[in-house]
Formats: C-alpha cells, structure tokens, sequence
C-alpha cells in the first residue's frame, strides 16, 4: 500500500514546528517516529496535506526525575525508555511496558509522544499513562491523562499542538504488565496493568489496554481488591465493567473472559512480589 501525496517539512526546533503545523492547516500532520502514523496514511485513513517531521528533535529526548515525578520528553523512544536507568528506578512499570511494545524495528524508530498523540486502545503507553494519572504536557497547556483521550485514536489536542513531556509520579511499587497477542510483536488483544502502592499493599491500580474504545482504568476490581477481595473476585469485577468490542480478535465474551484471566494473574503477580 502507498500512502497519499503529501508536502513534507523538517522541523528545525519545537517552535519551528508549530509554525508550519499552523501553516499548513487542520489537516497537517506533526511525523515523530511513524510507526503509527505512516501504516495509518498506507491504509487512506488520513490524507494530511503536510506533514511536519520532529523526529530530529534531541530536546525532547530525555528521562529525568524531578521531586516526585518522572518527565519523560515526548520522543523519547521505546529502545530508551527500556534502557533508562533512571526510569528502571523510578517507574519500572513504565521501563516494563517499553520492553514489550512491538519488535526492535519498532522500539528502535517509535516514540511515547507518538504513541499518546495517536490514542489507539491498544496503545500501551496510553494505558500506563491513564493507570498513572499521568500528565500530558504539550506546546499550549498541561493536561490530564483522564482528559487527554476522547475516542478511538481521538485526543483534545489542536492542530498546531505538540506534546512535549509526560509527567507520571514516582512509583517503585509492585507491578506488571500482561498482554495476550498472537505473535510478540503484534497490537495486545487485551492487556492488563497493576501497580501496587509501595506503602499500601491493599492499594493499587488496573488499566486494561484494548478493552474498549478508548483505554481505561479498572476502578470497581481496585475497589475490590482494597477491601480485601481475592485474586478472583478482582477479576470478576474487571470484567463485568469492562466494555470491549468484537472484532477479528474474538467476541465480548471472550474479551470479557481473557481481561478475567489476565486480571487474576496480574493481581497474583504483584502479590507475590
């Protein structure tokens, strides 16, 4: 498949960017690593007349901890965040899920920033920053994950707006990530992510990835588990909330069925840890 014509710009700095991204209307497009982007253009599900190329841009390349957050520069790529140092102290969740995103094609060429500003469900990073409560920093404001995502690869960004940082908190507690997927490289079916607090045991976090239009937290199974409930009964109420959709992937019911699944050995896992 060949991608539509398009006008390409390289971007000399962030501001540089915004510039022409505001030249070139509501349709250009800002080209960060393109392993999101690029298939999306290949299968005429957008036909941008511009598109901006960031990906030179080393001023967005850092993990760094300040206080108590960990500011992650939006292209950041996968291969690094994997590799941090910092980031395996800080938020191994995070370092965790980077190790896991597609084939070393991918982790070598994609970026988080890439990533949040595409919004597709089964974007991992999507779901940590949600689990998270992480914030997204962009060329205009600092904005919630919880308000970031508004549909199916639908975020509240402007046309001319570049996500610069995200910001998550310091979280060294217990923690996994599981995916269910045909091949290793390939999208999650569904995922599930925990993190336990450091200083709570009964308190933690659940995101599911693909389990809907858009990612999404867990709240009725973290509530079951801070009172208390077994590796199972968090599970049920994972599932019974959650909301995917059928697809070539598999029904509801089996949906419903592998976020139980995944749910309990996620629980069991940082349990044991």
């Amino acid at each position: 498949m060949i991608p539509p014509q398009f006008e390409y710009y390289r971007a000399q700095s962030v501001d540089d960017a915004v510039s022409a991204l505001r030249a070139g209307g509501e349709d250009a497009k800002a080209l960060a690593g393109g392993m999101s982007l690029i298939p999306v253009l290949k299968m005429r599900m957008s036909s941008p007349p511009l598109l901006v190329d960031i990906g030179a841009l080393q001023s967005l390349n850092y993990v760094r901890v300040d206080s108590d957050q960990v500011c992650v520069g939006a292209l950041t790529r996968h291969r690094d965040l994997m590799s941090s140092a910092v980031l395996r102290d800080a938020l191994p969740l995070l370092a965790d899920t980077a190790y896991d995103v597609g084939d070393a094609q991918v982790r070598a060429r994609g970026t988080i920033g890439g990533v949040l500003a595409h919004a597709d469900s089964a974007g991992d990073y999507c779901m940590v920053s949600l689990l998270l409560d992480a914030h997204i920093v962009t060329t205009d404001r600092v904005i919630a994950a919880q308000d970031f995502f508004e549909g199916f690869m639908e975020t509240c960004l402007g046309s001319d707006e570049l996500i610069t940082e995200i910001r998550f908190p310091v979280s060294r507690g217990p923690h996994t990530y599981i995916k269910f997927r045909r091949r290793r490289s390939d999208w999650a079916v569904i995922g599930v992510g925990v993190q336990r607090s450091l200083d709570d045991a009964r308190a933690c976090r659940i995101g599911l990835t693909n389990a809907g239009f858009t990612v999404s937290r867990a709240p009725e199974a973290e509530e079951v588990y801070s009172a208390g409930g077994t590796a199972d009964d968090v599970a049920a109420a994972a599932a019974a909330h959650a909301s995917p959709l059928a697809d070539l992937a598999g029904d509801v019911e089996y949906k419903k069925a592998l976020i139980a699944e995944l749910t309990r050995r996620a629980i069991t896992e940082v349990g044991a840890q």
